[in-house]
Formats: structure tokens, C-alpha cells, sequence
């Protein structure tokens, strides 16, 4: 699930970016916040799996 999630993430932003070139920094931010939420996430789960086994 959170592998698909991503890679909808990956395939999303060229498109974003070019539907709105002026707030492009906005969507950066947006975007790079988006992915450390996600990396705290995955590393959550993988604490949460290690500590479950």
C-alpha cells in the first residue's frame, strides 16, 4: 500500500510542477515535507515490525 502511495507521489509532481510554475518553491516545500512525513512513517513501521518479531 504505502509502495503504490509512493510511487502515485513519484509520478505526481512533473505534472504539478508544470500546471503551476509560479508557486513552484510552495510546491517544493509542500512536496519535500510530504516526503519526510512519509520516511518518518516508514521508519515507525519498520521499528514497529522489529520490535513485534
Amino acid at each position: 500500500f504505502f509502495l503504490s502511495l509512493s510511487l502515485s507521489l513519484v509520478s505526481l509532481p512533473p505534472s504539478l510542477f508544470l500546471s503551476l510554475p509560479p508557486s513552484l518553491s510552495l510546491s517544493l516545500a509542500f512536496f519535500t515535507s510530504l516526503l519526510r512525513l512519509f520516511y518518518y512513517m516508514g521508519t515507525v513501521l519498520l521499528a514497529y515490525n522489529r520490535m513485534r518479531c
